[in-house]
């Protein structure tokens, strides 16, 4: 065992020399295989996904490992042994480094030299080093590649800014990018913005025949396609894509925009990757295309304005020189600022690479890391607060209030369990940050190096640490007054937002808007700012809450639009309420839950009963722990927390405001309940305002309807005895005149013009009876002698008399009809009358032509009749009327026409209403209770 620990002894050593991460692995592999007696020693590197493995670094004769060995072992735990190898027993071990295999080192013994078994954790601890070994191998190589690209970036940048010649500047744009990616040519096009063309610009490195004379516009070509989407392209097999056809005599070829401001302002193209040496063309990698655009967007800057580099510079040295000002102590009264600036120009001033500031919190005592600079993140987490009364050098400074130095870390028994141990330091110290003598804070410093701190030293450090105390309890005191300040302004603002939430309310009466603004006062950023609310109104009659509104995001991703749209657009609370769409509400889940509730109001009901029962807001911090919850209600919300405040009215309940942050998580705080009670008191009111209006129009529209009635049975009653007065008297001589007139007309021939005469007599006789049979229809009750028909046969029989009537006036039918036999209980003759009386309305609309649609459908226990026109509608103004008797806008109309209609149609318990279409047409519905 002391073998083994005197063996990892030196292979830690040989891991933190100065030799180059290569000769490290190969010192250790040589080790391992000389002390342990081993013939071979070789390490396999795997890629990203663990295999396959390739032999990076070994020791002696490399044999073959084949069955999956190294990888069965890279996905082990520890040391595998393979006991059957021909040439002896292979022993491998996986390099395990941050949860992933780097890669498998194996060594292989002679029969009968293998160590045994309990050499295992030996070679795991072996493997480890060995892993993070590699791991500084990768992460060396990593950074050197980076650093190179970055010097090479450096170089370019340096070229394309030695000139402000635009056509000297081009030329350097297409040859550099050529020599750098090492490709056989390369092509510069510039966008012309007012024509969209791609001209060439510059080329380099291909012949005349290949260089394209044609300019590209947007989307033609490679260029072209480039510059239009502002993507780079990479096309690794020309003649494989397919898509540029006109290209197929180069191999690869990349493109990248040249962008500035967002802008896209040309294209850089490299075409036909050259490997270096004798090998044959390559193909263009994605780190060829990144590191192209990388040049393109350097080379775009110089192209757009070569001066602006130089502004830019400027302003960061303009900056930097701000920053320094800023960096001293007293120069912000932001504690993290000062603290920062402070320690990052002490660690300058002292040449020492670590530092951090520890604060006294005076509540709890504790000394919480407050600012850090070259800490690692373990040595943060694990030390992020300290008790003042723990026995570390941090609590003894600010006990003592004096300064405490360590020269030599490792030699210092007393750092032997320290954290600060792990950081690698070598010397440090700590240092009270006092004002008025009295300690608020710790800093402290360190290097990596040995470092004896002079007595000059220590007094600037205690002079910086004075300084920063005095400074960081400035800091502190600034800071508590902009908490009073914020505190203070939060209060103006709530008021304010009351304010302009109230003035919303009293700008309306109506009940469903009014409920609309209140719940978006209480969801909208700009106002209370919850997540989503329901509004619960107290129904007296059932004793319940029953739910009306509900206002909030369906979803998380629904918020995150919601708020970043609202955001974007910059909308004030007004803005949002004065959208709104009165008596426009949208079918969410939410709004549907909402409505879905009805809370009986009794204690056990649950929260929102209790809230409305006590008149008190409620707080709900974890709805599955309280008692009070009612699953069946508030459970029905999906959240941990809510709060409901009662919405109170002269002492009396009138709903519940429910809200929730559902979606963002914000705890919900006393402070904002109190601000919802505020609000829940002003919409109370503004409700039981909004339904005393809304009592007092319908107790108006009541008294409305009524003295409608009373007025139409007037006009009826007046009907009727004139009807009884004046029918006898004209149906015997319409009789008389209309029968002479019809055998005088077949006596006459239609060449003759007293033929004409006798046909306009019977035509005015037959109006003049349809007027009289309407009248009488109108002023009598109508008893109707029901039997059961198809609908459609008695609509067949009315559409035959208007055949000839459609022809004449040039009315295009269009008849739809079901179906399906529609079997209703009517009275035939009346609803025959009713159907002509419709028909004959539509015609009248449509005398200079047009279409007549005649549809049939039905429903579960319903009927439809549909007899529209394309006459241009009714007039607004008078919709209202157009069932009353005697109304009527026609020349030659009694008014009598819709209103028997729908007084037959009544008769058989149907209804009938109008889909007016203002500048388009009518169309008239009736139905009837289907069979």
């Amino acid at each position: 065992m002391d073998e083994h620990l005197e063996i990892l002894r030196e292979l830690s050593c040989i891991a933190g020399s100065s030799l180059d991460h290569e000769e490290r692995i190969d010192h250790a592999l040589k080790l391992l295989a000389d002390r342990t007696g081993a013939r071979f020693s070789a390490l396999y590197l795997c890629g990203r996904e663990e295999g396959p493995f390739v032999p990076a670094f070994y020791k002696g004769i490399l044999p073959s490992l084949e069955g999956g060995f190294l990888e069965k072992v890279a996905k082990g735990k520890g040391p595998s042994l393979n006991p059957d190898h021909p040439e002896g027993p292979v022993l491998a071990t996986p390099l395990i480094e941050g949860g992933r295999c780097l890669g498998v080192m194996t060594l292989g013994y002679p029969y009968g030299g293998w160590p045994g078994e309990k050499s295992s954790e030996f070679f795991e601890i072996a493997g480890s080093i060995l892993a993070g070994m590699v791991k500084g191998a990768q992460l060396h190589k990593e950074a050197r590649h980076r650093l190179s690209e970055l010097a090479l970036l450096s170089e370019v940048g340096k070229a394309l800014s030695s000139t402000l010649e635009l056509p000297e500047l081009l030329q350097l744009v297409v040859r550099l990018p050529a020599s750098v990616i090492t490709a056989r040519g390369a092509i510069l096009r510039l966008l012309d913005p007012a024509t969209g063309e791609l001209p060439i610009a510059a080329s380099c490195g291909l012949e005349e025949g290949a260089v394209r004379e044609a300019t590209l516009r947007l989307g033609e070509g490679i260029a072209g396609v480039v510059a239009q989407e502002g993507t780079p392209l990479l096309i690794p097999d020309v003649v494989k894509e397919g898509r540029f056809a006109a290209d197929k005599e180069h191999t690869s070829l990349i493109c990248v925009p040249l962008r500035v401001k967002g802008k896209v302002i040309g294209t850089l193209g490299l075409y036909d990757k050259v490997t270096t040496g004798d090998t044959e063309d390559a193909t263009f990698t994605e780190e060829d295309l990144q590191l192209l655009f990388t040049l393109a967007s350097q080379a775009a800057i110089a192209i757009e304005n070569s001066r602006l580099f130089t502004d830019l510079s400027q302003r960061l040295q303009e900056i930097s020189a701000l920053h320094t000002v800023a960096a001293t102590a007293g120069q912000s009264l932001r504690i993290e600022e000062a603290l920062k600036s402070t320690l990052e120009k002490m660690l300058e001033i002292m040449n020492l690479e670590v530092g951090w500031v520890r604060v006294l919190e005076e509540e709890t005592g504790d000394l919480v890391l407050a600012v850090h600079q070259g800490l690692s993140p373990r040595y943060v987490s694990e030390a992020s607060r300290t008790k003042r009364s723990a026995k570390r050098l941090a609590s003894q400074v600010v006990r003592e209030g004096k300064p405490i130095v360590v020269d030599d870390v490792l030699g210092d028994p007393e750092l032997a369990d320290h954290p600060i141990r792990g950081e690698g330091l070598a010397s440090f110290a700590s240092i009270p940050l006092l004002s008025k003598g009295r300690a608020v804070g710790v800093m402290n410093v360190g290097s990596y190096v040995h470092h004896s701190f002079t007595p000059a030293e220590v007094r600037l450090l205690t002079a910086i640490g004075n300084v920063i105390g005095v400074a960081l309890e400035n800091a502190q005191l600034f800071q508590g007054m902009e908490e009073l300040a914020r505190d203070h302004m939060l209060r103006c603002q709530e008021l304010s937002i009351l304010h302009e939430i109230g003035n919303a309310m009293r700008g309306t009466i109506k009940l469903d808007r009014l409920l609309q603004v209140i719940l978006t006062g209480v969801t909208f950023g700009g106002g209370l700012g919850f997540n989503r609310a329901l509004l619960l109104l107290v129904n007296e009659k059932a004793n319940v809450l029953q739910g009306v509104m509900g206002v909030g995001p369906a979803s998380g991703e629904d918020a995150a639009s919601i708020w970043e749209g609202l955001g974007r657009r910059g909308c004030t609370l007004e803005e949002i309420i004065g959208d709104l769409e009165e008596g426009r509400r949208g079918d969410s889940a939410f709004d549907c839950l909402a409505r879905d509730l009805k809370v009986p109001l009794v204690p056990e009901a649950g929260i929102l009963a209790l809230t409305a029962l006590a008149k008190k807001a409620i707080l709900v911090r974890d709805i599955g722990n309280d008692p009070r919850v009612n699953p069946s209600f508030e459970g029905r919300l999906q959240v941990k927390s809510f709060a409901a405040a009662p919405l109170i009215a002269k002492d009396k309940v009138v709903g519940v405001l429910v809200v929730d942050n559902k979606f963002n998580q914000q705890e919900i705080e006393e402070k904002d309940l109190e601000f919802l009670t505020l609000f829940a008191n002003q919409a109370g009111l503004a409700i039981e305002k909004a339904q005393i209006h809304a009592r007092l129009e319908e107790v108006n529209r009541e008294l409305q309807n009524t003295h409608h009635q009373l007025i139409q049975q007037e006009k009826f009653a007046v009907l009727g005895e004139m009807a009884a007065n004046i029918v006898h008297e004209i149906r015997n001589p319409l009789v008389s005149i209309g029968g002479f007139a019809r055998r005088l007309g077949r006596r006459l021939s239609p060449s003759q013009a007293e033929w004409r005469y006798t046909d306009i007599i019977v035509k005015e006789v037959d109006r003049l009876e349809r007027i009289v049979t309407n009248v009488l229809s109108t002023s009598r009750d109508l008893k109707p002698s029901l039997a059961e028909v198809d609908l459609n046969e008695i609509l067949e029989d009315c559409l035959i008399l208007f055949e000839d009537l459609c022809e004449r006036l040039r009315i295009r039918r269009r008849i739809e009809l079901s179906g399906e036999i529609l079997r209703v209980r009517v009275d035939v003759a009346q609803i025959k009358q009713a159907i002509l009386n419709l028909l004959y309305n539509a015609m009248e609309a449509m005398l200079e032509g047009g279409e007549l649609l005649v549809r049939t459908s039905t429903a579960p226990g319903e009927v439809t009749l549909e007899v529209g026109d394309s006459g241009g509608g009714i007039p607004g103004e008078i919709l209202d009327q157009i069932f009353d008797p005697f109304f009527t806008t026609k020349e030659h109309g009694t008014g009598l026409g819709l209103t028997l209609a729908s007084k037959i149609v009544k008769s058989h318990s149907g209804s009938m209403e109008v889909q007016n279409r203002p500048g388009e047409g009518a169309t008239f519905l009736i139905r009837l209770p289907g069979l």
